[in-house]
């Protein structure tokens, strides 16, 4: 065989699912595959559940390659690397979006003893129907089948009281996946920034209550944080709502609309430093006005509210994901 027909790439497959799959259908280009199967010692390093043993998952990956009338050469895997750093007749390399920074580090010790470098093929990962991307462990502990079917209610924690909050949540939650299709907890995290940020540190702020909130929770699919501020635009000060969403290891952001504040009220916020939300409830003689209608329902004449920037800004959080698995 030739170098330029043979490829490799490696995993745990303790259950082959879709987005494994995708792997396999890329190697059916090559004549000569070798995939390295990690070995009990190093699975049980990178997985947080008990993974069947070696001779099993290897049954297991051989009759799936036969469904795809695949051939490869099953070897060992004790580590990240294998055999990519040393094997002199290798052209390939097939990753997905997560390992792709792996395949890199091989390139460089490649480069760094003078063997060839290999061509890294990088497949799009496998989205479940809930936007969180299609894994062993979501099948294990029986939340998505291998198609990335739902089987269990999504776990999502919000990091906020606030009834208003709590309310513009459920109702973006019930447009992205359906009645009964989630259940929503709420807490009260640190959002580790000023009452009344400007800026950037609003979005920091959403950031902060989405991760906390996913902590506190224990086992959620998502946090969620949600965080307003003022912003310099034009010279003017305008209050926009930003969502954070966190499901463990990424983070999406999306806002609501904005409208432009009074520049008297901007005023009082900066010399009483206090929060857009007192500032407008002493104005409307109306107390906690942020858990009822907002500064936007007062200053608006009732025509908004702030429940429909809260569920814009979660809708919108959501648009990365959602695209993500539907391309």
């Amino acid at each position: 065989m030739t170098s330029q027909k043979t490829a490799i790439f490696g995993g745990t497959f303790d259950t082959v699912h879709e987005g494994h799959e995708r792997l396999f259908e890329e190697a059916k280009k090559f004549t000569r595959v070798v995939i390295g199967l990690t070995t009990d010692s190093f699975a049980k390093k990178s997985r947080n559940y008990k993974v069947k043993p070696y001779a099993k998952r290897r049954k297991t990956l051989m009759r799936h390659l036969r469904r795809f009338h695949l051939h490869a050469n099953i070897i060992p895997l004790p580590n990240r690397f294998g055999i990519g750093t040393s094997m002199k007749d290798i052209h390939s390399i097939i990753v997905s979006e997560e390992t792709e920074p792996v395949a890199k580090e091989i390139n460089a010790i490649r480069r760094r003893k003078k063997l060839p470098l290999l061509k890294i093929i990088c497949v799009p990962l496998k989205f479940a129907l809930d936007y969180k991307k299609l894994s062993a462990e979501y099948i294990y502990f029986r939340k998505t089948d291998r198609s990335g079917h739902r089987l269990s209610k999504l776990s999502i924690s919000l990091g906020s009281k606030n009834p208003s909050k709590i309310n513009g949540t459920k109702k973006a939650l019930l447009r992205i996946f359906g009645k009964n299709l989630f259940s929503l907890r709420a807490f009260s995290p640190s959002s580790g920034i000023p009452s009344q940020p400007f800026g950037r540190k609003t979005i920091s702020g959403a950031i902060n209550r989405a991760k906390n909130s996913y902590k506190k929770a224990k086992n959620a699919d998502f946090g969620i944080g949600l965080e307003s501020g003022l912003f310099s635009l034009a010279g003017r000060h305008c209050d926009i709502l930003f969502c954070a969403v966190y499901d463990g290891q990424h983070i999406t952001i999306g806002n609501s609309m904005g409208f432009e504040v009074p520049h008297g009220i901007v005023e009082e916020i900066k010399v009483e430093k206090s929060e857009l939300g007192h500032v407008v409830s002493r104005m409307a003689g109306v107390k906690g006005i942020g858990k009822k209608g907002g500064a936007i329902h007062y200053l608006s004449g009732g025509l908004l509210s702030r429940e429909q920037m809260i569920e814009q800004a979660v809708l919108c959080a959501f648009i990365p994901r959602i695209h993500r698995a539907l391309h």
